[in-house]
């Protein structure tokens, strides 16, 4: 049975995403790339604009399989209390969306949330580390396409286009590295390693001409 693979890159200012869909022959056919952009008013409509864009990809498309990159704890340069918390609001608002939208098909598969460097390490075509300026040849090389390649005014290549590109890696990704979707994904604290035992501080007596005379007193 042919299936419909979407893939879904999250920020509060561009969503990127890509649509696969895999025949019984195991063919993949490109069917979308695509991306869109948030109203930047108040959170709320942020939020409510997005839900509304998310709900209409979904019902267009109809996927089987639903990925979104997960959000990054730790983002070297830019981490912060504000950013982590503004990704996590939209990154779960789409993972909610895809949720209702796969239980109200009778689908028993859960959104999957997938790692950067588990997207990364899947597409890359040497084994080497791949950047994510790289994704558009990688995509294009994999998929057989020449990827859809986006400029800004002074002519260099848009942020849009690599939106695009992590939609699309998701996506692939996901058709690559197959799991059960049926089990929910769970967040699983890392363990913390046990502390070392203090050992007990051993007290220093200081060489005073009183201290040296005891000891010696003691001794005899």
């Amino acid at each position: 049975m042919a299936k419909t693979f979407l893939g879904f890159d999250v920020s509060s200012s561009c969503v990127g995403y890509g649509v696969l869909k895999q025949h019984d022959d195991g063919r993949l056919e490109v069917v979308a790339i695509g991306h869109f952009q948030p109203v930047k008013e108040n959170i709320f409509d942020n939020l409510l604009d997005t839900k509304t864009h998310i709900n209409e990809i979904l019902h267009k498309y109809r996927p089987t399989d639903i990925a979104i990159e997960d959000i990054l704890l730790f983002i070297k340069g830019k981490s912060s209390a504000n950013t982590i918390t503004l990704l996590s609001m939209f990154n779960r608002t789409v993972c909610l969306c895809c949720y209702e939208f796969l239980k109200s098909t009778g689908s028993k598969n859960y959104p999957r949330l997938m790692d950067v460097k588990t997207i990364r390490e899947t597409l890359s075509l040497d084994g080497e580390h791949v950047e994510k300026e790289d994704l558009p040849v990688i995509l294009g090389k994999r998929l057989g396409i020449n990827f859809p390649i986006i400029y800004n005014r002074k002519k260099n290549i848009d942020v849009k286009t690599y939106d695009q590109s992590d939609g699309m890696a998701v996506c692939l990704a996901n058709v690559l590295l197959p799991i059960d979707s049926t089990i929910a994904p769970l967040h699983i604290p890392k363990k913390r390693k046990p502390k070392a035992e203090k050992k007990p501080r051993i007290k220093r007596v200081k060489q005073t001409t009183k201290n040296v005379v005891r000891a010696r007193k003691r001794k005899k």
